[in-house]
């Protein structure tokens, strides 16, 4: 099996006007530069308030591009809005389909598939679910059509949020920050 090495980040936060968390990317850039990853997953969060100012994207952006290998990205709470969850209060900035597509102009996706080293990875848009925006659906019927082409590969699942709080049997317990989600069943 060929051998293929990933480096995940997520919420650098960036914005022109917070210089420490620039320093911080530019130190992580060099951690970039010297251990040359095939690909770098930015898993979101990689501006500091997007929804208030495209500036921040525009400016997290252009500093991913400067890194010295290929990047991939998935939007995060600060980059588009926050979804709805089934505890906890509405959020003060909920994702709107507007700034789902300012985050597209710039980055081209919120979802994606590739395989590499025997290994099927997808990246999921978490901050669609349980929005009742028609993105939502058209990811599920995104996700079921690649996962039915994975022939047994082991699947690298990359969100912002994470599923669920402590396990997926734990409905009492659901968090906050979780990517709460509907099932969607295929009709028989």
């Amino acid at each position: 099996m060929p051998e293929f090495c990933l480096t995940q980040i997520s919420d650098t936060h960036l914005a022109r006007r917070h210089q420490k968390l620039t320093d911080n990317f530019h130190r992580l850039s060099e951690h970039i530069d010297a251990t040359r990853p095939d690909l770098v997953i930015n898993s979101g969060d990689l501006a500091f308030d997007a929804p208030t100012s495209r500036d921040d994207l525009e400016f997290a952006k252009k500093l991913h591009d400067a890194l010295p290998v290929t990047c991939r990205y998935l939007p995060g709470n600060h980059d588009i809005g926050d979804n709805p969850t089934a505890v906890g209060p509405a959020p003060s900035q909920r994702v709107t389909e507007r700034d789902r597509q300012i985050f597209l102009s710039l980055f081209s996706e919120d979802r994606w598939r590739f395989e590499a080293a025997g290994w099927c990875f997808i990246g999921l848009n978490s901050l669609v679910m349980n929005t009742g925006l028609a993105s939502e659906a058209e990811q599920f019927d995104w996700l079921a059509s690649e996962l039915s082409v994975t022939f047994g590969k082991p699947v690298a699942l990359f969100l912002h949020k994470p599923l669920f709080l402590d396990s997926p049997d734990d409905p009492e317990r659901p968090a906050t920050r979780s990517a709460t989600f509907r099932c969607r069943h295929a009709a028989a």
